[in-house]
């Protein structure tokens, strides 16, 4: 079949408290990320699927991330990112998808 890009969003890890005060993550800790990925509006017909990707990079469209705790752009570092994605108890992942009929 056939993928289509229908939206994105982004967030800084950094900077999912506050844009003025950056306060970076401790690995393997959760944390709660509101990710606004804007309005869209898209008919799905019967039988078709919706695929979320999650990747810490979306460049150039967003600034890269060296995955190091730095400020944009300054990272000496660069480190792979390890994205987790929880599937059960109180901290799983989840997707809010409004639904209009």
């Amino acid at each position: 079949g056939r993928s289509y890009n229908i939206c994105e969003g982004a967030l800084r890890a950094r900077l999912r408290e506050s844009l003025s005060e950056p306060c970076v993550i401790t690995p393997k800790v959760p944390y709660l990320y509101n990710i606004d990925m804007w309005s869209t509006s898209i008919i799905i017909n019967k039988g078709l699927r919706l695929r979320v990707h999650i990747t810490s990079s979306s460049f150039p469209a967003f600034a890269v991330n060296k995955n190091d705790g730095s400020t944009f752009g300054d990272g000496i570092n660069p480190r792979k990112a390890h994205i987790a994605v929880f599937t059960g108890g109180e901290n799983a992942s989840n997707i809010v998808l409004p639904v209009v009929k």
